[in-house]
Parts: structure tokens; sequence; C-alpha cells
């Protein structure tokens, strides 16, 4: 009814069949290759089989192999940044979300790469809680500077499968000091109708600890008002996909104040995400929306900096 479009990618590749010098094993080994490295290039159309190709999926093994080769040995080549998430109504730095970065080769690698073949060999969840103790660690400094500040940790669906996980949280909760109102667990909407058992318990747990959950990316997928109500969370993000948007109609700009007024209602706050410009920032701040969170204001920003930033605040 509000004319609402959700943008999704999809990946194609192209391989001639028979390919004389390959086997039909080889042929479908080297078929599933070229499918997961497109997946990693979405702005082409499709990918060709190819010597190019070839060597681009030699180098995405030697990049999973590598990236295991640095988690089991002490996280190397891994580190954090934190983006500051702001007040609507003042513009003044409320909160952040840990980011985590990898280098392959000298060169920083998305996180789009990196993650899923974390998830796929299992590595996430050494992963995810080498981030769960940088934050509780960060948040020490950050909290001295603004008391009510809370930093944010991303949870992957695979992490639910790691049962000592939430034992895990509240161990180095101890060992650090740090208040669970000072953490805040971001999960994607996904994860809500996957894994609902796991997700279940562990949000009941994350309550125990004082950690609260926000609903990262709503309306990236498919989303419904059902979600806010149905579903434990205390923070709702909206997605950038909504912010594009709502710039160039008026009837879409009453569709977010609805979304944020409904949230409201539930005793939600809400965060946007990924606002760049002036423009936006002003169509933003007429929603009624109680945090954003975008380049406008800050980009991620590696952890000394942002605590210097914090001391000049």
């Amino acid at each position: 009814a509000m004319n609402i479009s959700i943008h999704h990618t999809c990946s194609f590749v192209v391989m001639e069949y028979p390919y004389p010098p390959l086997t039909p094993e080889e042929f479908m080994e080297n078929m599933v290759s070229l499918i997961r490295l497109a997946k990693h290039q979405p702005t082409q159309n499709y990918l060709h089989y190819s010597s190019a190709s070839l060597e681009q999926i030699k180098e995405m093994s030697n990049m999973a192999l590598t990236l295991n080769e640095n988690v089991l040995n002490k996280m190397e080549n891994f580190h954090v940044v934190i983006q500051p998430v702001v007040s609507a109504e003042d513009g003044k730095i409320k909160g952040g979300e840990v980011l985590l970065r990898w280098k392959f080769q000298g060169k920083d690698i998305s996180p789009a790469i990196f993650v899923p073949i974390l998830e796929k060999g299992d590595m996430i969840h050494i992963v995810g809680r080498w981030v769960f103790e940088q934050t509780v660690r960060s948040s020490i400094r950050i909290v001295s500077y603004i008391p009510d500040f809370y930093v944010s940790f991303n949870v992957s669906l695979r992490q639910l499968t790691d049962t000592g996980f939430s034992q895990y949280m509240q161990e180095i909760m101890d060992k650090y000091h740090v208040e669970g109102s000072h953490l805040v667990a971001e999960m994607t909407e996904s994860f809500f109708d996957e894994q609902p058992e796991k997700l279940t318990h562990f949000v009941q747990e994350c309550s125990k600890m004082g950690i609260r959950i926000a609903l990262d990316d709503f309306g990236s997928g498919y989303s419904s008002l059902r979600m806010l109500l149905q579903y434990p969370s205390n923070i709702i993000k909206l997605d950038r996909s909504l912010l594009h948007e709502i710039t160039d109609s008026g009837q879409k700009q009453y569709f977010i104040r609805s979304i944020v007024y409904a949230c409201h209602q539930f005793g939600k706050q809400v965060c946007i995400e990924g606002v760049e410009t002036e423009e936006e920032n002003n169509i933003i701040k007429e929603t009624g929306c109680d945090m954003i969170q975008g380049y406008y204001y800050h980009k991620p920003i590696e952890l000394n900096k942002f605590y210097s930033l914090l001391s000049e605040m």
C-alpha cells in the first residue's frame, strides 16, 4: 500500500558443458566455487568461467586458509573499530557499534567476504568470543567518559549454536567488572524465524545479565510489525534501504514515522542507520527516531582515536 520497494541481489555464473579438460566431478566443484565467488561480487551481472576467474577462486581458497590460520594464531591480523551512534535530538554520542576488521596480504577485507567463511568453517565461535571480550574491554574506558554509554556487538546466527557462549559472556563481564546495562547484542531479523528456540534461550540469558537486544537491519528483508510485538528487542535499527525510500516521497516519510511510532508504542527505541547527507539527516530527524548512525556524523573509528574524541567532548 505504501509502495515500499526492497532490493535483493542475485548471483549468476556461466559455464560451458561439456568442458573437455574437466571431469563431471571437477566441473561441479568448479561451478560451486564460481558461485561462491559470484556471491562476493554482487556488482557484477554474472561471472564467466575463465582463467581469470580460476585465479580468483584460488585466491579465495588461499584467503580462507589464511583466515583460519589467523584465528587460531590468537586472532592475528584482526582488530575492532567502533562506529558512534548519536542522539537524534542533539547529535551527541550516546552509543557505539563494535565492528570487526581483518587484513589479508596488507589489505582490508570486507566483513561481507570473510564473515561467511568464518561461519562456514565454524570459526565464528572463536571470533565471536574474542569480539565480545574486546567489546567489554573497550566499554570500561568509554564509560569513564560517558557513564550511560552503551556498546553493541553483533551476534552471528551460527553463534547461537555455541552452547557455552552465554556462560562465557558472564565470565568476561565478571573478569572486567562490567555491567550488562552498558552492552547491547545486535541480531538481524532472520534470526527470529530461523532459530527461534536457540534465540529465545540466548535472549533470556542476556536479560539475566542485563544485556539489551537490538533488532538490526529491520526492513532489509521481509519485515512486519508482527516482529516488533512478537519478539523481544529493546532497540530497532532501521536499515538504510528504507532511508533511500523516504528521501523522495512524502508518503514514504509518513510510513517511516508510522514505524517509529509503533516501536515507541511497544516501548522500543529506534535507531536509523546509514545517514550520509544533510538532506537525509534533516528528514530523519523529523521521523521522531531516537538515535542516528551513519557517515554524516561518524565513520567507523579506531579505538584509540575514539577515546581521544570522547576526551575532547
